[in-house]
């Protein structure tokens, strides 16, 4: 069979996927401890009436908004939970859709009907600032999540698709959060800095110094990161105008540091 570029390229994921496996099971055993501190951790900040009062309230409500984010579905709903004990109205009203996000067998469903356009009227303005970061984390997280051991190849790819899909409902301005995310292992290293806009910027330059940073990035989560903006740009499209030069400046820098790897 002849080799093609696309045989090239699922090469390349499954050997990053496999990395991705190896480099997992060797952290198992230390992951599982730290998850079951925090889900601890967790449970008892869950149990204060009136977190905000207490001292360093201010890092613990951060800190649970990241965690929504987490891998770990017990960790995500016990963080939404936390941050439900501060009585924000954008949250308590919603509750019940983020929790139900977060189950499997409740999560498809309650994503089609938790529709966030303005039409729809289900996320009034107010709480669309709050509500929509929270939503962009959860929702991330699901991206890289398989249904179950079963899970193929194609409802892994629908389910992505769904997911983009729901970010149509945001306006171009509350997508920030996910492009930072989408972004994250590459703006970590700054290997997504658009180029200086003046004449004395060089673009080539900028991508090299960038493809740099791009070394210390595993190949798996580049090809994730890849393959999130491809799909993100496809089912998004103009919605994603604002932050084209931070995502080209990616595209420059992944394509040069493969460039410089492969030749």
């Amino acid at each position: 069979e002849p080799v093609t570029e696309e045989t090239e390229a699922e090469a390349a994921e499954a050997a990053a996927s496999a990395e991705g496996a190896r480099e997992g099971e060797r952290r198992k055993p230390r992951r599982a401890a730290w998850r079951g501190l925090l889900v601890a951790w967790l449970k008892l900040w869950g149990k204060a009436d009136a977190p905000r009062k207490l001292h360093g309230a201010a890092g613990l409500y951060a800190a649970c908004e990241t965690l929504v984010g987490h891998s770990d579905a017990q960790v995500q709903a016990l963080a939404i939970e936390c941050l439900c004990k501060w009585q924000q109205p954008a949250l308590t009203a919603h509750k019940t859709q983020l929790l139900a996000l977060i189950k499997e067998k409740t999560f498809r469903e309650t994503l089609t009907m938790f529709r966030v356009d303005d039409e729809a009227g289900i996320v009034t303005a107010e709480q669309r600032p709050l509500l929509l970061p929270l939503l962009s984390r959860l929702l991330f997280a699901k991206l890289a999540q398989r249904s179950g051991r079963g899970a193929s190849k194609n409802g892994l790819a629908s389910r992505r698709a769904t997911i983009f899909a729901f970010f149509g409902g945001f306006e171009s301005n509350e997508l920030s959060s996910l492009v930072d995310l989408l972004l994250a292992p590459l703006a970590a290293v700054g290997a997504c800095t658009p180029p200086a806009a003046a004449a004395d910027g060089d673009a080539t330059a900028d991508a090299i110094a960038g493809a740099r940073g791009v070394v210390r990035v595993r190949a798996s989560q580049q090809i994730g990161v890849l393959r999130a903006l491809h799909e993100a740009v496809g089912q998004l499209g103009r919605a994603l105008a604002p932050f084209v030069p931070s995502i080209l400046a990616a595209f420059a820098s992944l394509l040069v540091h493969a460039t410089h790897v492969a030749c």
